[in-house]
């Protein structure tokens, strides 16, 4: 496994205001950001059947040729709970694994789910791209499992200094931030 990027976003990186949402600060970074590492067969973990998840997902449909969306709830794509380890069917299957601000959502150890049930779903030379909002996501833990620290840039993006400003009140201590995994 290689680390092919561990950062927070900076003020700096492309955006794209096809994926904006009035409560989602972040989402016009982060999207941009999944879709320039796409390559082949996808498997987006994170559907979550309504709003902004729903753009991506048409997006996804219209512009990736094998792809497979999931979700811990019946949502019109396939049930699986990240926790849980992946279907058989899964293991080697994807070139992209795609997780979108899913994990400072799920209880559970994210390096392990990570490591156990995400990477071993990718085809050699797969990569698994993941963004994140902290606090929540398990960040020191996941440090500790790489043996790097995340990359901070000078113009780190918070809620306040997006280009899709925040409606919901959140203080600048709330980063987003990302990582791509490459097996």
């Amino acid at each position: 496994m290689k680390v092919e990027a561990f950062s927070y976003f900076s003020t700096d990186d492309p955006v794209d205001w096809s994926f904006d949402c009035s409560i989602c600060w972040s989402r016009v970074y982060e999207y941009p950001f999944a879709i320039s590492h796409l390559k082949g067969s996808v498997h987006n973990t994170s559907w979550g059947y309504e709003g902004i998840h729903v753009t991506f997902k048409d997006w996804l449909d219209a512009n990736v040729e094998d792809v497979v969306h999931s979700d811990r709830r019946p949502s019109g794509g396939e049930v699986w709970d990240v926790t849980w380890p992946p279907r058989e069917e899964w293991l080697g299957r994807f070139d992209t694994l795609l997780s979108i601000s899913t994990l400072e959502e799920v209880r559970g150890y994210h390096a392990g789910i990570i490591k156990d049930h995400f990477l071993p779903q990718l085809k050699p030379g797969g990569k698994a791209v993941i963004t994140f909002d902290a606090p929540g996501f398990q960040l020191s833990e996941v440090e500790v499992w790489l043996g790097q620290r995340i990359s901070c840039p000078d113009n780190v993006l918070t809620p306040q200094n997006s280009k899709r400003p925040d409606v919901m009140g959140l203080n600048e201590r709330y980063r987003v931030g990302y990582l791509v995994l490459e097996v």
